[in-house]
């Protein structure tokens, strides 16, 4: 027993081995998937990018070009400020169609500087 009346408990060898098997043998894609200098169309001037988040939106309908539809948002920094882009992927490797987010607002506005998603 430990200090907490608990039955110790110890995993043996064999489930954990079960247990990690679907994740064996994977390994981190090579390159990065969204470059520090993306070369986004109307925003030439990003040169560093970060905080890449992949997401998918649900959807009950299997017609649905969503159900294989990913999404991944990342902030652009170009320098002054940050602003948020979305690009879509059907294999999580190659990602399409970069687009503003999240960009600048007018001076004094709430977003005025640049915001970003996440």
């Amino acid at each position: 027993m430990n200090e907490l009346g608990d039955e110790d408990h110890i995993i043996d060898d064999a489930t954990i081995k079960q247990w990690s098997q679907p994740f064996r043998e994977w390994h981190y894609f090579p390159h990065h998937v969204i470059k520090a200098k993306p070369g986004i169309q109307g925003f030439d001037n990003i040169s560093m990018t970060d905080v890449p988040t992949i997401y998918q939106i649900p959807s009950d309908d299997d017609t649905d070009d969503r159900v294989e539809q990913w999404f991944m948002s990342f902030v652009g920094f170009d320098g002054s400020g940050y602003q948020s882009f979305v690009a879509k992927s059907k294999n999580l490797v190659d990602w399409t169609e970069p687009r503003l987010a999240f960009g600048y607002g007018k001076k004094g506005d709430f977003d005025y500087g640049g915001r970003v998603l996440g």
